[in-house]
């Protein structure tokens, strides 16, 4: 998908199946959707599905145009009380919302003031960029060195991948990591998880992979906390926020008659007034 409009910018980077324009130092970046589509690691597959780019597009504006509402968190009142911290981050989320890094759609002139449903082929979404801090491979030690998140930036995106989980569907990847005793008891103190499983619907489980890694390598809680150089209550706040996202998620599915199973959230730190 290209545009010959000066409004948006050149692609900047190139992905499997999403790119990214934008120009360095600008506050404004955009995200293009292809109809391409990735399996895992695997890469972009050979095909394509007509209309997905543009689909997947009004999706993400639907999704995070109703979690930035405050009213969304107030409308929902019988969230399960997850803990004391979520129950703080619930009343702020009530009051302010949800604050994402996405700024609205746009089409090759500009942003899109009309219905969506009127909106042709290109669509764009409006982004505030985040720096993204790679860990290093070091060579001699065969590992990937987090070291530059214990001093703690101030802005930028988390090293991790942060999957939510309420149950275990059939197919699903969690099963291939239940036979680890040690991943099993940091995630679920032991309790046996088994294909199928809707046990945890009131209370989903959540899982932490590396982001920068070349492939997704799935991390114990102790783990996660260490390579993203966070405090205990730094920690304590990812995990229930993702908790209430989750269940918040799970409400906006289910008035579409969609049964939600799991999901996965990203984070970066940020200097704006936010609850993280």
């Amino acid at each position: 998908m290209e545009t010959n409009s000066s409004v948006i910018p050149e692609i900047y980077r190139k992905g499997s199946v999403k790119n990214v324009r934008g120009r360095p130092k600008e506050d404004l970046w955009f995200f293009e959707f292809s109809d391409g589509y990735s399996i895992f690691d695997w890469g972009t597959m050979p095909d394509e599905l007509s209309g997905k780019g543009k689909s997947l597009a009004l999706t993400c504006v639907a999704i995070y145009s109703w979690l930035n509402r405050s009213e969304a968190w107030s409308e929902k009142a019988n969230y399960p009380s997850f803990s004391e911290t979520a129950d703080i981050y619930l009343n702020w989320l009530k009051e302010k919302g949800l604050k994402a890094h996405l700024r609205g759609s746009w089409d090759n002139e500009g942003p899109f003031l009309r219905p969506l449903s009127d909106i042709g082929e290109n669509i764009f979404l409006a982004f505030r960029p985040f720096e993204v801090i790679r860990p290093t491979w070091k060579e001699i030690e065969r590992l990937w060195d987090y070291s530059i998140f214990k001093k703690r930036p101030s802005s930028g995106m988390l090293p991790l991948e942060v999957i939510f989980r309420f149950g275990v569907p059939k197919g699903s990847s969690f099963t291939k990591r239940s036979s680890d005793k040690k991943y099993l008891q940091s995630l679920t103190g032991g309790r046996p998880l088994k294909e199928g499983d809707d046990g945890l619907w009131e209370y989903p489980l959540i899982e932490f992979s590396t982001k920068w890694e070349p492939e997704d390598r799935y991390l114990t809680y102790e783990e996660a906390q260490e390579i993203a150089g966070l405090s205990d209550g730094e920690f304590e706040s990812l995990c229930e926020l993702n908790r209430l996202v989750a269940y918040q998620l799970k409400n906006l599915f289910k008035e579409a008659n969609i049964t939600l199973w799991d999901g996965k959230c990203e984070w970066a730190f940020s200097e704006e007034e936010g609850p993280f």
